[in-house]
Order: structure tokens, then sequence, then C-alpha cells
């Protein structure tokens, strides 16, 4: 009988625990226990890397991925999270300051930092804005120095300590101001499309060559009488309180320098926000201003923006054309149409009568349209901005024709009309009403900056604010003591 081979495939191991030899059960225990501390380990260290990978993507990958993109340029998740933590931040400084003035909690402004969502949308908002406005201001080549830069933090300063180190420091709040689109005023009587007057408070100047009540005289005011024995009247005068010392120059440094460092160090602190975020917070608002006023300015230059206004005193005759022709936006095209030639005739007809002399005020009574002004010989009420007093072609007659001239026939989407201008003036714009306008035209600007502006937004940017710190870290003690 042949011998059984001994070479060949090697012997398979068996497991230890299903060996049929025997294995007492401390072996047997002891050899599952290193299993399960096998499989433990593995699973442990998949964990790990699955814990390592999520904190390397929130921490090193997520922060350096843009949420938004404009004009090529990307705004980082770690930078936009960094300026909505100050944003946050200045509004709980913005509360912190009302209450210190009033003892009051401004709920409308603690509720905004509660939607975590509409603070990202506004500072997301503005990081795109600046990004627009730093493009512009290369082109334009304006520059903002550190001087007003800390013209801006100085300001910001001044709200809370009364001290600046600006030439015009500010002990309150500096107001808000609001910016409302105003439209044209045009000049349109109860009953008939016109310029509108009501009788002058004095009378209008002579106009030369016209005679009787054709002509507006001047009359001068009442002079008081002069008295030989004047009485004086007693005065009772309050008693001035005391007002404080100001401070010395070097104590308004010391004072502002300290807030400074302070405003920095709480944000810090409480936002985790350097002071390099903050600057950069205020070096914008200074852009904004000398983007403001550069843009401005060229709009004044080009015509675009007026800083002078005209302020006239007239009269007209208006022969209106019926309502159903004068349409719902007006087109100049029809006043040379035949459906508006008999007023226009009807116009040149009245033109050619006050030539030949007839009076005007007479004429006006007789067949001006205007009532209201027709009962004043055609007097208008003086105007102080004839721009914003007037219908375009009115306006423009006033601006373009000479004093005592008969001007027109002028059309207008009312029909046409025979103006006279008794005086005329051009006005300096006052500065509160200059600055409204330019704020608006600026306005406007930045919008149709964003609007031509190439920005793209990731989807989940929202889910990319951070809600930190949230009220309670930042107002937790002014909520409970209210």
């Amino acid at each position: 009988m042949a011998k059984r081979s001994t070479t060949g495939r090697a012997r398979k191991e068996r497991d230890p625990l299903t060996r049929k030899q025997h294995l007492s059960k401390a072996e047997r225990d002891a050899l599952w226990q290193q299993r399960v501390l096998i499989g433990a380990g593995v699973l442990g260290g998949l964990m790990l890397i699955a814990l390592l990978g999520a904190l390397i993507y929130d921490l090193v990958i997520v922060p350096e991925q843009a949420v938004s993109e404009v004009n090529g340029q990307e705004i980082k998740t770690d930078d936009f999270r960094r300026r909505v933590r100050a944003q946050r931040w200045f509004l709980a400084d913005q509360v912190r300051e009302f209450h210190s003035q009033t003892g009051q909690l401004d709920s409308g402004t603690v509720n905004y930092l509660d939607d975590a969502e509409t603070v990202g949308t506004q500072v997301l908002d503005q990081m795109e804005l600046e990004i627009l406005l730093k493009e512009q201001a290369e082109e334009l080549g304006v520059e903002v120095d550190e001087e007003a830069v800390q013209s801006q933090v100085d300001d910001y300063i001044a709200r809370y300590t009364g001290q600046s180190l600006t030439p015009t420091p500010t002990s309150s709040p500096t107001p808000v101001e609001v910016i409302l689109s105003t439209p044209f005023i045009t000049a349109t009587p109860s009953h008939t499309p016109a310029p509108t007057s009501t009788i002058p408070s004095t009378a209008l100047p002579t106009i030369e060559g016209c005679e009787g009540e054709d002509c507006a005289t001047v009359t001068p005011l009442p002079s008081p009488t002069a008295s030989l024995t004047p009485t004086a009247t007693p005065e009772v005068t309050d008693t001035p309180e005391p007002s404080e010392t100001p401070l010395a120059p070097d104590d308004v440094r010391s004072t502002v320098e300290d807030f400074e460092s302070d405003l920095y160090e709480d944000a810090e602190d409480v936002a985790d926000v350097d002071r390099e975020i903050i600057r950069d917070i205020f070096y914008f608002q200074a852009l904004q201003d000398a983007l403001r006023t550069h843009i401005t300015d060229e709009m004044i230059a080009n015509g675009e923006l007026a800083d002078e206004r005209l302020s006239a005193e007239a009269r007209h005759i208006l022969i209106a054309v019926p309502e159903e022709l004068q349409g719902p936006a007006f087109d100049p095209a029809v006043c040379d149409s035949e459906e508006w030639a008999p007023y226009r005739e009807e116009a040149d007809e009245v033109l050619a009568e006050l030539n030949a002399g007839a009076p005007f005020a007479t004429l006006a009574r007789a067949v001006s349209d205007d009532e209201g002004s027709a009962v004043q010989g055609g007097r208008l009420q003086p105007a102080q901005d004839v721009d914003a007093t007037y219908v375009p072609p009115f306006a423009e007659a006033i601006r373009e024709g000479e004093i005592g001239e008969y001007l027109g026939p002028v059309c207008s989407q009312f029909g046409f009309h025979i103006i006279q201008v008794f005086d005329k003036e051009w006005q300096d714009i006052p500065e509160s009403e200059l600055f409204q306008a330019r704020s608006q035209a600026y306005q406007e600007w930045e919008n149709d900056l964003r609007d031509s502006a190439n920005i793209q937004r990731r989807d989940d940017w929202r889910e990319r604010i951070p809600e930190e710190p949230d009220v309670d870290e930042l107002l937790g003690d002014l909520i409970e003591d209210n």
C-alpha cells in the first residue's frame, strides 16, 4: 500500500476556536476579547479619520470657499463670517448707547439681531458693494488716506464721549439721513391743467412800458412809527446753569485714545473681531464719502445735478387743449399735430393782441383757461425753484426768456401758454437741500453700479451665516434688567 504524500499544498490553518482540539474556556474568552478589541480599534480609527476629515473641511476648506464672487473677485466664507460678527457687535453697541441715553432697550434692534439671516444678507450686500466701490475708486483715482479713516473713527467715538480729535465734535448720536425719492412738483390747477396761482403777499415789480391795471407795482411794507418815549418792557431772564469746564486738548486726546483702545479690545473679546476688521469698516465708510463727493461734483460740473436754482415771478395765459387730447404722457410731437392746431392758432392770436398793446391782465381774465390765475390777471405765485414748480417746457421758457418779454406760445401737456416774466434770479441751493440731492444722486449711482455688476452667490451661502455672538452674549445683562 502506497504511502500518502507529505508534500504539495500547505495545510490550512484552522481557527483555534473551531479546532477540535480542546481549548480551555479562559483561552477561548481571551481570543474573543482580542477580536473585539481589534474590531473596536479599527472602528475607532475609521471614526477618528472621519472626524478629522470633517474638522479639516469645516476649519480649513470651508473658510477658504467663496460665498460670493463679484466681477471675478471672491468673498471668502471666513471674511464674511468675521464681518457678520463685527456687524452684530456694532448693532449691540448701538443698543447699549441707546440704553445709556434713554434708559430703555431698543427692542427693534434687538429683534433685528435675532434675525441672523437678515443681518447676514445686509453684510453680504455691503461686502459686494465694497468690491465695486474699490474698483471704481481705482478707475477714478479716488484715494482714502489714514487721516480720513481716523476721522470716521473719531466721529463714531464722539457719539459716546462727546469728545473728538476732529474740529467739530458732537455729543449726541449723528442722525441718519433718510433720502426719499421726491418727484418733481408740477403746478396744476384744480379746474384746468395749468400752473395755478394765489394772490401774492406783495405786489410784483413794475414791467417797463406797461400802463394802468396791467402793471404790477411794488408795494413797500409799512415801517414802524418811531416813538419819542419808548416804554421799556421788563424781561424775565433765567439764571444760566453753570456749564461744564471743557477738557484740555491733552485730556481730550487721552479720553479719545483710551476709548478707541477699549473699542478694539471689546470687539475682539466679545465678537472675536480684530482691529483690522473694525478699521476696514471705517475705511469703506470714508471711501463712500470720498466717492459721493467726487461723483456728485462731476454731476454738478456736467449739469446732471444742480447746485443752484432759479427763482422767478411770472404770469401766463393758457389756451388749454381738451383732456381727451392730452394723453397719459406728453409727447412734444403733438404740439404740431392737426388736433392741436386750432389751439395753437388761438394762442398765436392772443400773442398778436399782446404785441399790439392789449393789456395782459385783461386778456388773461377774458381768455385764459387757467381759472386759478386768470382772476389775478394771469399772475402766478412766486416760484422759489422754477424746475421743481413748473412742468419742463414752462420752466425752460422762463429760464431762457428775457424779463418783460412775451414768451410763446409755449407748448406743454396742458396746451399753449403765453408767458411774461417779471423777475428771476439764480440762487445757491441751501446746503442741507444740496446734501439731500447729492445723497440721492449718489445712491442712484450705487444702484446702477450694482445692477451692472456680475455677482454670483453660492447656493448654500445662507447656511454659512454665523449666529454668534448671540443676543444673550451681547446684551444679556441689559435684557435681564429690562
